[in-house]
């Protein structure tokens, strides 16, 4: 084969490889892709409905206040059973 010969055969395979490395980014890379951003919307969207770290502090305000309430209230109830 001559020195043309043999670059135009490199150069066909060049163009063949270069083909499929087309075709698998289109089929495989390119759905996956678009897999991880179908994931990260739901992961957003999850995330914006998760309570704020200001509302997380008001809800165990509020939890700790209902459980002294019930302390409270306990031991009420147990006094009541002893005076009985």
């Amino acid at each position: 084969m001559t020195n043309e010969e043999l670059l135009e055969a490199v150069g066909q395979m060049m163009e063949s490889q270069t083909a499929k490395i087309n075709l698998t980014i289109e089929n495989d890379v390119t759905k996956k892709i678009n897999l991880i951003y179908e994931k990260l919307d739901g992961i957003d969207e999850k995330l914006k409905k998760m309570p704020t770290p200001e509302d997380l502090a008001i809800t165990n305000g509020r939890i700790e206040v209902l459980e002294a309430i019930v302390k409270k209230l306990s031991r009420e109830v147990a006094e009541l059973k002893k005076a009985q």
